[in-house]
Order: structure tokens, then C-alpha cells, then sequence
């Protein structure tokens, strides 16, 4: 059952419940009836301030079974699409490199099979992994991240496939990629970022979180980087740590659950969400309102996707 909350296993115990260990409790429906895959990626392998997120999908799965499935602001319910859940992946962590592949080859399957993918993570090295796959399917491309941080370093304790390099590496695969929310960069990042920002095709884009702040609607900011099909990445240290201070890096500053979900309803009504992620919970931190809002927060972008454009 892995190292999730125990209380909630005792409660489930208790109660006689017979929840199976999947996403939102849910039994696996037929392959025909089938259209997203969650696969949960137990990846910590670069962590370098707070281990511990890969055991953030349990916890997210875990808190996930006692969500209540009708999606109160969508008006529908999320799971009637057909959610799978995967074993969980383990990736090597000996080699950052290898673990990418690990995550590309999954993410590979699962589009084969003509599913959506809805990964749980896990630090968020493992985006890169998964854009590789996507952007086979998907020529067009673009890259929405929610995050804290830049994550633009060319490498970072002697790998070039470590957190803190994963917005600049898909940037290198040549996709328009948008970074909202950044409060923390290293000052020897800025000569590259004012080199990405200068071009005026569909490129790289770093929203602070102080102009965030002082906009109310999103949207305009990020709109014109944006293709139509989109691949969602969000860390969870976007959101502030007193909503969600769970996260392998927290920082002061961030943004609420009601604003960031006004956004993701206006986005994804105009661009179609082919794929996301939701990284960095610190599971070893036990904290149940953090993975109770990452599990609700999967199951509304699973109903975004799936009802979008």
C-alpha cells in the first residue's frame, strides 16, 4: 500500500470500505470504455533541497479515494470518461538520463493505445521525459508551466537532466514553451533568459509572479505563446505554502486555489490540454490538505481535458 497516510487506510479498515488502491477509489473499466491513463511516477532522483517526492503519487492517489466525483464548477463528473491507473513507475535513479527514458517509454505506450495521459510525480525532471513523447504525437506543440521557479539552469549538480534544467531543456526541443509564476532565479540565468525573450516568434515566455499578481486575467499574458494543443505541467510550489506547503521547494508568494483555477477554466476553453502533469509533493511530509488539493486538482484538469476544445 506504500508509505500513504495510515490513518486513512485504518479509517477505510474501520469502515469496511472497499476502496481499491487506484485514482479517485475508481475500479478499472473495460479498454473500450477507456480514455485516460494516470500513471503515477515515484521519481526523486535530483531532489536537492527536501526529498521525498516520490512518494508524492501515493499520497495523491491515497487522499484521491475519498474525493467526491461530481466536479461542482464543471457540472459534470470528471471519472465517467474512463480513468485507468497504471503501476506505478520506478524509475532508475541512478542514471537522471535513463529515468527520462523510463518515463518517455511509458508515456509512449500509453498514446499508442490512443489514452490521455495524466501523470502524478514525482519531482518535475520527469516533464522533460514526457514532452519527448508528446511532441511526437503532437507536431504542434506548445508547453505551459505552472512553477515557482525558472528551472533554467544548463545543469545543476553535474547533470544537465536535473529539476533545475528541465524548462530549458524542452525549450532546446524547439517548443514554445510559457513559465508563469517564477519567484526564484539565479542571477547567472538572466543573460539567457533576456536572449529568450527578445525573439517575438512563438518562443520562450517567463511570467513573474509579481506581474500575476498585479493582472487579474491571465490569460491575455499567455495567450499569444500558445499553440492549440498543450501540454500542462504544473509544480506544485506555484501555489503558496500556506495552501500547499507539501512541495520539495517551497516559495513564499505564490497564489491561491479559487485564482489559478479561474485561469486553468478560461485556458483550457480556448486551447486543447493533450497531456499533464502535477509534480513536487513532498510525500514524506505526510501532509493530507497538500494531496488532498493535488488529487482534486488532477481530477478537474482530467475534466478540463476531456470537455475542452
Amino acid at each position: 500500500m506504500g508509505s500513504g497516510p495510515q490513518w486513512l487506510l485504518l479509517l477505510a479498515l474501520y469502515y469496511k470500505m472497499e476502496i481499491p488502491y487506484t485514482f479517485a477509489g475508481l475500479f478499472p473499466p473495460p479498454p473500450e470504455k477507456t480514455r485516460v491513463a494516470v500513471l503515477p511516477v515515484a521519481y526523486d532522483g535530483t531532489t536537492s533541497f527536501q526529498p521525498g517526492t516520490r512518494f508524492g503519487p501515493q499520497e495523491i492517489i491515497m487522499a484521491s479515494r475519498f474525493l467526491e466525483l461530481y466536479d461542482e464548477a464543471l457540472g459534470l463528473e470528471p471519472t465517467e470518461v474512463g480513468i485507468t491507473t497504471l503501476p506505478e513507475l520506478w524509475p532508475a535513479i541512478s542514471s537522471p538520463e535513463s529515468a527520462l527514458s523510463e518515463v518517455e517509454k511509458e508515456v509512449s505506450k500509453i498514446l499508442k493505445k490512443g489514452l490521455f495521459p495524466a501523470i502524478l510525480g514525482g519531482e518535475h525532471t520527469l516533464t522533460y521525459g514526457a514532452v519527448r513523447a508528446m511532441r511526437r504525437y503532437f507536431p504542434d506543440l506548445s508547453v505551459l508551466i505552472l512553477d515557482a521557479h525558472a528551472d533554467l539552469r544548463d545543469s545543476y549538480q553535474g547533470t544537465k537532466f536535473n529539476h533545475a534544467c528541465v524548462s530549458r531543456r524542452i525549450i532546446e526541443e524547439g517548443l514554445p514553451v510559457t513559465i508563469m509564476g517564477v519567484r526564484s532565479l539565479p542571477s547567472e540565468n538572466l543573460p539567457f533568459l533576456r536572449t529568450l525573450l527578445s525573439t517575438k516568434e512563438k518562443g520562450a515566455k517567463v511570467i513573474w509572479a509579481e506581474r500575476l499578481k498585479e493582472e487579474r486575467d491571465w490569460y491575455s499574458l499567455v495567450s499569444n505563446n500558445l499553440t492549440k494543443n498543450v501540454y500542462l505541467s504544473i509544480d506544485l510550489d506555484f501555489y503558496d505554502p500556506s495552501e500547499v506547503p507539501a512541495v520539495g521547494t517551497p516559495e513564499p508568494g505564490g497564489f491561491g486555489w479559487r485564482e489559478t483555477d479561474r485561469f486553468l477554466r478560461t485556458f483550457s476553453q480556448n486551447h486543447k490540454i493533450v497531456a499533464f502533469d502535477i509534480v513536487e509533493l513532498n510525500g514524506m511530509a505526510h501532509h493530507l490538505p497538500s494531496a488532498y488539493l493535488a488529487s482534486r486538482l488532477a481530477l478537474r484538469l482530467i475534466g478540463m481535458a476531456l470537455h475542452s476544445v
